[in-house]
């Protein structure tokens, strides 16, 4: 019965290992101006963040865009770790406290290179200021926002081109994350323990696309534009070798392959669309993610010498569904020095967890975004330069809620504060 006991609790071990965490650009936009117009960005021209809002719009530029930007998020959640109690299998409560998560900063880079009249090459990029990623594991007696937190910071790549037929564009691209794989190997006895562990991360590209259609109509412009990202694979194998010393001469070697999704990125579809006249412009947007294709990382175990000596183990699958989220934002060119752009959104977003979910906390949020631009011009060698200054904040209102957990209710809610700042210089 102790080498039974002590075989359960080292595979229970490796069972819950890293549940996926959602994309911070995807959380809370890449450019200053996509966050203060609620991210509505998919029918509208971002400048050299086309390339992750919708490669399509990189062709409403003609001139070279570069552009930098610096960001932060400021989180004040709720902690979840009073649901956290002691594991059966001995494992101690979790001290992860939400409320005590760092600032999320990065720095943030965009560049929309005409390569003929009709043919554009974009890039867009963001990078984690304080890690470059992070691979947690989680265990199954603790609870973790999905969204957010300071575990879900990692680097993100956009690259694309748009080609313009008359008032069409297309535009295809790769957008490139991280996975993880390792292997793992273990011995242990009754006097003794020793490991050794080897993760590397590993590139993962993603296609995404997009359409834009503009046409004239009402003395104004109009512009219909669609989007689709593929699902991220991230999911990867962990190779564990456990090595069970239950005698002087026996070795009872378990051979495991587990599961690692550290970070996940749902299939993503957007349908949007703008209209301006004059100075003012309006925007309109409705986005879907496939939630409900993820599926929690379990161990797979061999050998028939496991289901002999080992309980039946259980494990809690998380579950979570399609959300549907809502955005609408406006803008208005004023005559204020540098031809200041006032600019507002608001979005609204569906929770991708029920209350069946395990271990993953997702919440319906409330987002409002305000912000500003501000344009100057001049000539250099007989060319004409244009100079950006774009600020914006944005207020994401996290619904409380009420989990039941083992140890009891707890309650999820909060709230994040995001400020970026950046630059625009075309040629």
């Amino acid at each position: 019965m102790k080498l039974k006991a002590l075989i359960s609790t080292a595979l229970m071990t490796f069972i819950n290992l890293p549940k996926g965490f959602g994309n911070t650009v995807d959380t809370y936009g890449l450019s200053a101006r996509g966050m203060s117009l609620g991210s509505t960005m998919t029918s509208e021209e971002s400048g050299a963040y086309n390339a992750y809002y919708n490669p399509a719009a990189l062709t409403d530029n003609q001139s070279t865009v570069i552009a930098v930007g610096l960001n932060t998020s400021d989180l004040h959640l709720r902690d979840l770790s009073g649901g956290s109690q002691t594991d059966v299998s001995g494992l101690s409560s979790s001290t992860y406290a939400a409320s005590d998560a760092k600032n999320i900063s990065g720095t943030t880079l965009g560049v929309n290179l005409p390569l003929t009249n009709h043919l554009n090459f974009g890039l867009a990029g963001y990078l984690p200021a304080d890690s470059f990623g992070r691979v947690t594991g989680i265990a199954p007696n603790e609870y973790n926002y999905l969204r957010y937190g300071d575990r879900q910071q990692r680097p993100a790549v956009y690259t694309a081109l748009a080609y313009r037929f008359d008032r069409l564009s297309i535009g295809l691209g790769a957008y490139y994350s991280l996975k993880a794989a390792g292997t793992l190997e273990m011995s242990l006895n009754n006097q003794s323990s020793a490991a050794r562990f080897d993760l590397r991360m590993l590139p993962v590209i993603i296609p995404f696309g997009g359409l834009q259609y503009k046409t004239a109509l009402a003395g104004g412009m109009l512009k219909i534009a669609a989007y689709y990202r593929g699902e991220q694979d991230t999911e990867s194998t962990l190779s564990t070798n456990l090595r069970v010393n239950v005698g002087e001469s026996v070795t009872l070697p378990l051979n495991i392959e587990s599961s690692l999704v550290p970070f996940y990125d749902p299939e993503t579809i957007k349908i949007g669309s703008s209209y301006q006249i004059n100075r003012l412009a309006l925007h309109v947007e409705l986005e879907q993610q496939n939630w409900s294709k993820y599926r929690s990382p379990l161990i797979q175990l061999s050998g028939a010498s496991i289901v002999s000596l080992t309980d039946r183990l259980t494990v809690d699958e998380t579950v979570l569904q399609d959300t549907q989220n809502y955005r609408l934002a406006a803008s208005y060119q004023t005559s204020m020095i540098g031809g200041m752009e006032a600019r507002a959104g608001l979005e609204v977003h569906q929770s991708a967890s029920d209350d069946t979910s395990r271990g993953i906390v997702d919440l319906d949020r409330q987002v409002i975004g305000l912000g500003a631009g501000w344009n100057w011009t001049s000539k250099l060698q007989n060319q004409e330069r244009l100079l950006s200054l774009d600020l914006a904040y944005q207020l994401t209102l996290l619904s409380d809620k009420s989990i039941s957990t083992d140890n009891g209710p707890i309650e999820a809610g909060g709230s994040v504060d995001t400020f970026i700042a950046g630059f625009r210089y075309a040629i």
